[in-house]
């Protein structure tokens, strides 16, 4: 069994991931983000999961919810943006639940504010 995402744009680079007429998260990082919520229902690790955008046949990204809830997205001042490994404790916060830092701006427990995006003011590193 798979699970397809379908996005829409929701502005400000955030998508709403839809699987059939549910919509399980919005996000910056909508398969990552979407993989979490899956995990921590009870779904496989094993799971495939891939997106496509709205009214697009083709598919944009594919994984396993496994590894894919594994990862979020950072941004630095000199590098970004780019895929890393949530570190144990980030990784534990997320499966129940918590965001890793830098989620819109409020940090993971014991975690400094996330840095903004110079060009867009957004914060960096955003997953649900």
């Amino acid at each position: 069994m798979g699970i397809d995402l379908v996005l829409t744009s929701v502005g400000g680079g955030r998508y709403r991931a839809h699987y059939g007429e549910r919509v399980i998260c919005t996000s910056r990082q909508p398969l990552l983000a979407a993989s979490r919520v899956f995990v921590r229902e009870g779904y496989p690790g094993e799971t495939r999961i891939s997106m496509r955008h709205a009214g697009s046949r083709h598919e944009a990204l594919s994984s396993t919810i496994g590894y894919a809830g594994g990862f979020t997205v950072r941004e630095t001042d000199t590098e970004g943006p780019f895929l890393v490994k949530l570190s144990p404790q980030e990784g534990q916060a997320a499966l129940h639940g918590q965001p890793p830092s830098g989620f819109n701006g409020v940090p993971a427990p014991g975690q400094p504010p996330a840095a903004k995006n110079a060009s867009t003011g957004l914060p960096r590193g955003d997953a649900a």
